[in-house]
């Protein structure tokens, strides 16, 4: 992997993210090409926040590995299963391709799954090509080939018809994040949860995203919420999408809780946004971050402090509605 242009940026540095940018998409000037302008640092301060990073404009090596990992194209390199698993925009592209064929590949969120793994076998075999699953250059050209037969993806209705199939069954199983300056928050959701027939396995102050969400998978979670600080807004929910893909159990449960938290924060019912924040994309069950405030904002902590009832029982109540109410979805 290249070397990651580490903090402020030179010249040969700048043009290296640009391409990058460029690639993905965002729209770089000529005129700003190989220096920092104002639209270059706008696009990276936007990709920085989509993808759950420190919007800070400088490039460490979190930010630069994930320029890496999201410009990757279909064919670009060998996919298969591995750990650490394969993570990329070329990942996804493959997993949209093989459920548009109705090769289960799991979730679109560009991690190369054991389902992923075995959708691409089942297509091999279909094809009549090698069944090794690894996707490389004879994969790509048979994907191509039938992607004229494709339909839309399926795995927004395989979710939905998950969620729907839950109705009524067992105990659902809630998976709780908290930051450790909402607490007492925490400490009063799940006394919201348990009295609504609902258990909480998985309950954590703090961690890495990525190991909490790995947590929750091993746990078979039913859903997962983290309760984190905003640096952008006040009482806004975030849900799971990228350019292929969009959670609409997750946006769902976001937009309920969204809208019961307006009530108590004063904040707006429609502030939810689809990002591929690490928690969100590397949990396989819907999951939402609710960001409550900035905490550097003493005023907004203390009267998050008073009313933590109040906002514990908007969340409960935000997803006691998606639950009762899943064959709307």
């Amino acid at each position: 992997m290249d070397e990651a242009p580490l903090g402020k940026l030179e010249e040969s540095s700048i043009s290296a993210v640009q391409s990058r940018l460029i690639r993905l998409g965002y729209d770089i000037p000529e005129n700003e090409l190989s220096e920092l302008g104002p639209e270059t640092i706008r696009a990276l301060k936007a990709y920085q926040e989509i993808h759950g990073l420190p919007v800070t404009c400088e490039v460490d090596e979190n930010t630069w590995n994930e320029l890496i990992t999201s410009a990757y194209r279909l064919g670009d390199r060998l996919l298969y299963e591995r750990q650490p698993m394969f993570r990329g925009d070329d990942v996804a592209e493959l997993q949209h391709r093989l459920n548009s064929l109705g090769f289960d590949s799991g979730r679109e969120d560009g991690i190369f799954r054991a389902e992923t793994a075995q959708a691409l076998r089942d297509f091999q075999r279909n094809m009549a090509i090698s069944s090794d699953g690894i996707c490389g250059p004879n994969t790509v050209i048979a994907l191509a080939r039938v992607s004229t037969f494709a339909s839309g993806s399926a795995t927004n209705i395989r979710e939905k018809l998950k969620w729907q199939l839950r109705k009524n069954s067992d105990t659902y199983r809630v998976g709780i994040c908290i930051d450790p300056s909402f607490t007492i928050v925490g400490d009063r959701l799940i006394k919201e949860l348990f009295e609504l027939g609902m258990k909480v396995p998985l309950y954590c102050e703090g961690g890495d995203q990525a190991d909490i969400a790995a947590q929750a998978n091993e746990n078979k979670i039913d859903f997962l919420f983290s309760i984190a600080p905003s640096f952008s807004a006040t009482g806004r929910c975030v849900f799971f999408s990228n350019s292929r893909y969009r959670s609409l159990v997750g946006a769902s449960l976001a937009g309920t809780i969204q809208h019961e938290l307006s009530k108590v924060l004063k904040s707006d019912p429609d502030d939810i946004v689809g990002r591929m924040y690490p928690l969100l994309r590397s949990s396989q069950m819907p999951s939402v971050i609710i960001e409550l405030c900035d905490t550097t904002d003493i005023s907004m902590i203390k009267r998050v402090r008073e009313q933590s009832t109040e906002i514990a029982t908007a969340i409960a109540r935000g997803i006691d509605a998606v639950v009762k109410q899943s064959d709307r979805i």
